[in-house]
Formats: C-alpha cells, structure tokens, sequence
C-alpha cells in the first residue's frame, strides 16, 4: 500500500468521521468513569443505583419519541445532500413527529411516576430524567450523523459536558444531593440539544416550518420498521436495571449498575460508530468486497480489545470502586463475554443486512430474540431468582439467537445481492 494511499485514507470523510465518533465517545465515558468512585463515595451504592435506574427507565420512553428516525432518516438525507429545502422539509417533519410523540408519552410517564409508588418517593427525581429525554429529543445529532458531519456533534458536546458536570463536584457532597446529579445530567442534554438545533439550522441554510399531518404520517409509517427493531433492543439491553431495582435491594441495584456502567463505556463506545459512522457509509457505497473486509477487521478489533480487557479486569475495577470488588468483577467479566457476541450481532444487523436490502430480516431477528428475552425473564420472576448473573445470562442467551438468524440470513441471501 503506498504512502499516498495511506494518506488518501487518514484524510477522507470516514476517517475524520471515525476520529471525530472516537474523541466524542472517548470524552463521553471518561466522565463517567471519573464521576463513577465520587458518585460512590458520595451519594453512596443505593443512590447510585436510584439514578441509574431513572435513567434505564426513562430510556422506554425515549426510544419512543425517537422512533427509530435515526436510522431511517438516513436514506432520506443521503438523497437530499445538497437540496437545502429538501433537508429543512425533513428536519421539520421529523422534529414535528418527535413533538407529537413528546407529548404522549409525556402524558404517560407522569401518569405513571405520581400513581406507583416505586416512583412516586422520587418524582422531582423523575421529573428530571424527563426532561433529560426532552433534550435528547430536540437534539438534531441525528442529522448531523447522516451528512456525515460528525464534528459539530463532538464539539458542541464535549463542551457542554463539561460545563453542566462541573457543578456536580461542587454541589453534591451526601446521599441527599443525588437530585444535583440528574439536574446537571438534564442539562447537559437540554443545552447540547438546542445548540446542535441552532447550529444545523445556520450550518445548512435550513428553514423550519409546520408539515401537514399526511407528512407526519408518511415519516412515521417510514421509520416504523426501525423503531420496531430499536425498541425491542432497547428493552432487552435496558430493562435488567428496570427489573433488578424491582426485584431486589436498591444495594444489589448499585452494584450492577457499577458493573454495567463499565460495559457500557465500550458498548456505548462501539455501538454509535456501527450505527451512526458505518452505517451511512456502507449505504453510500454499497461495496460488499469492501464492506466486508472492514466488518472482519471490526469483529477482529473487538475481540483483541476484550481479551485485554478480562486480563485487566481486577485492576479496571478496582479503580472505579473499592466496595464489592470480587462481585463487580464477576459482573464485569460476565458483560465482556456478552460484548463477544453482542458487538458482531449490532454489526450484522442495519449496517449488514439493512444495506443488503433485507431490513425485514433484521426486525425478524430482533423480535425473535426479543421474545425469547421477555420469556427467560418472566421464568426468572415467576420462580423467584431474579439476580445479577441470571439477567446477564439472559442478554447472552438474547444475543446468541439473534446473532444465530442474522448469520443465516446473510449466508442465504448472499448470492443474490453481492456484487464483487
């Protein structure tokens, strides 16, 4: 490979792209990972747990008022790169669709926190976490992703991540100002969400306008297919928090949540370049020769990054708590052999079979594995031993049989849809 080569590759849009993603996703978990031993010393294991479970909660809902438009505006944007009117159109049907769907499950949720009394002890708490999801709704990072332009989103949030953490190292100093916490969380995504709105509006030449409803309907329709797909993931990859806050200790709660936080610092690292990097790429090239050498790297880096990862596992955990280590680490290392099997299942799904043309195929795989997920865990509260490494083993069951179809579709329809 020549220098030129080389150079031509650091210097291209997926490069810079990916670059940009790392730095952004970087940022992101290393804040958590420095807010994760003050949280613990300060609100302490169960307040730590009572957030993270608003927050796991609060994730049904948004996924809602997404509606899977970040997948599915991807086509729509690719084809109107240059029609300035033709993106505003989308831009204003889409946050018009999310509006409506804002307001429904607003409607719900708060329904739900004053009425149960699991929430009801903590609804300024609650109230917060909405409004997290409302500033994550108004955010347009999801266009920003299609135009393949992924350095807005990086700057406006690592600045703003900064400001509205900043104050927690100020104000939170015991168990009580654990609603400090999720206000500063709230704010981070309310600001990053009107500054990314204002920016793409002024970067593009964008203007906004109200869409009749038969435009709204037809986006909605559009995107159905993703949302179903999206949302069936979500529930299996969020509700072991959910389920665990209502079936055990608040105690037990934290300390999963500690050991899941440190899974999601990769999966939510990985994840968002498959989804929002690669996807729009493989969709704009549709190159299968190439797409598949990189989906082999990618599965190769992952497995490098793990083995790694489970040598170091003692001292990564030790670091982050010093409470529970020998069970948190077991959790730790329970994740990473999920992160084997999950990370190649994300990469086969939309940005595989999706560019194949087989979206279909994805949401079948999805809901199949969605049902068997909802199905272990209904046996686990139904006989009573809803635990930490139960749940875990339900994801790796979940993933396995996703991973399973996915695969046989691919080797199916191979032959009818590469072009070498």
């Amino acid at each position: 490979m020549s220098v030129q080569v080389i150079k031509r590759m650091f210097h291209s849009k997926l490069a810079g792209n990916v670059i940009y993603q790392i730095s952004l996703y970087g940022f992101s978990h290393i804040v958590p990972f420095i807010l994760m031993p003050y949280l613990l010393s300060t609100v302490g294991v169960e307040q730590y747990g009572i957030i993270y479970f608003a927050i796991a909660f609060t994730t049904y809902f948004q996924v809602i008022n997404e509606w899977g438009f970040d997948l599915s505006n991807v086509r729509h944007i690719v084809n109107n790169r240059t029609d300035a009117n033709g993106l505003g159109y989308i831009l204003s049907t889409i946050m018009q669709s999310k509006f409506i769907l804002l307001c429904f499950t607003a409607l719900i949720y708060f329904i739900l926190i004053f009425f149960v009394d699991r929430f009801n002890s903590h609804i300024l708490l609650y109230s917060l976490a909405y409004l997290r999801i409302v500033g994550i709704v108004i955010s347009p990072n999801w266009f920003f992703r299609s135009m393949e332009d992924v350095k807005y989103v990086t700057r406006i949030t690592i600045i703003v991540k900064i400001l509205s953490i900043l104050p927690i190292f100020i104000f939170v100093k015991g168990p009580k100002d654990s609603l400090w916490v999720m206000a500063c969380f709230a704010a981070e995504t309310f600001i990053s969400g009107i500054l990314g709105l204002f920016i793409a509006i002024k970067r593009y030449n964008l203007k906004l306008r109200i869409v009749g409803f038969q435009d709204v309907k037809y986006f909605v329709k559009d995107s159905f297919p993703f949302f179903t797909s999206t949302f069936i993931t979500r529930i299996y990859q969020n509700s072991n928090l959910v389920i665990l806050g209502f079936f055990c200790s608040e105690y037990i709660t934290g300390l999963y949540a500690v050991g899941e936080k440190l899974y999601r610092a990769y999966s939510s690292f990985i994840a968002p370049l498959i989804s929002y990097i690669f996807y729009p790429y493989f969709h704009r090239i549709k190159e299968f020769a190439k797409i598949n050498k990189m989906v082999l790297t990618l599965i190769g880096f992952n497995i490098i990054v793990i083995t790694i990862l489970f040598c170091l596992s003692d001292f990564i955990v030790s670091f982050f708590s010093k409470e529970n280590i020998t069970e948190i680490v077991s959790y730790f290392n329970m994740f990473l052999l999920l992160l084997l099997i999950s990370v190649p299942n994300d990469i086969l799904g939309f940005p595989y079979l999706g560019v194949m043309g087989y979206t279909n195929k994805v949401n079948f795989s999805t809901i199949i594995s969605g049902i068997v997920y909802i199905a272990v865990c209904i046996i686990a509260i139904v006989f009573n031993f809803v635990t930490p490494k139960w749940m875990i083993y339900c994801l790796i069951l979940t993933n396995l049989v996703s991973i399973g179809i996915r695969c046989y579709f691919i080797r199916k329809y191979r032959n009818l849809t590469f072009n070498y």
